[in-house]
Order: structure tokens, then sequence, then C-alpha cells
């Protein structure tokens, strides 16, 4: 879900003032956020993604109700590389990457989708079936 971000609040200790240590005695940072399309805050794992998002910025999100508590996550198809500044929206070079590829394996296969109307048959044609009789096509 892409999400329009109002408040972020990155966080290192609970209420008290105490550092938040995980159940391997190592610490870690909590990431608040309110967004324009939620009415409570919520809650997520801080990280490098997290700590360059800012209010106004658009991000893709997985949000997960617990109880009466709203938690994100970042999605692993969107996850940070190397190569990633801001992984939360692919970049342009990404996409390309993706395109010359499709393109590579179009020309392998000798199937090019550009050169037939989107709805067009690919293969052989299949007969007409009458749905009003309830037939499933399979």
């Amino acid at each position: 879900m892409i999400v329009k971000l109002t408040k972020v609040a990155i966080l290192d200790k609970d209420k008290h003032g105490n550092p938040l240590i995980n159940k391997n005695n190592n610490p870690y940072k909590r990431c608040l956020i309110n967004t324009e399309q939620h009415n409570q805050a919520l809650s997520g794992f801080g990280n490098a993604t997290t700590e360059s998002w800012q209010p106004g910025q658009e991000v893709y999100i997985d949000v997960t109700e617990s109880g009466k508590w709203l938690n994100f996550s970042i999605p692993k198809s969107v996850a940070p590389t190397s190569q990633d500044t801001n992984p939360t929206v692919p970049s342009n070079d990404r996409l390309k990457a993706i395109e010359d590829r499709l393109t590579a394996l179009e020309n392998a296969s000798g199937i090019t989708t550009l050169d037939r109307p989107y709805n067009a048959p690919v293969g052989k044609e299949l007969p007409e079936i009458d749905l009003s009789k309830g037939e499933i096509p399979l």
C-alpha cells in the first residue's frame, strides 16, 4: 500500500527512557509514523530506509492489525540493496533494467508483445464458449 507520511519518529528508547533491546540483547530502533490514510499511528522497526523518511513523502508499506494497534513493515520486494538509496520507489534505472530483461526474453522466444493488440490471442485459437450455460472454461 502506498501511503503519504504526515509524521515520522525514530525511537531508540522506551517511554521510561530505557534503551530498546531485543530478545537477543541487541539494541534496535522503533519507527512510528502517521499517514493521511490512517487515523492512528503505525509502528514498525527503524532502519536505514525509515531514517530517510520525511513528512509529505509517499512510501510503500505493508500494514497489519495487531489487536487495537497497527503495525507496518517494508515489503521484501522493495527491501534495500547496496545500490538503492530509497528502495520504497523503484528507480528509473531499475525499471529500465526490467524493461531490458523483458525485451531480451521476448527476442529469445520470438514473441513480441508490441506486435499484437493487447487482447489478441497468443498461440492456438480457443473455441467460443457459451458462459450463459454455466460452463467453466478450462
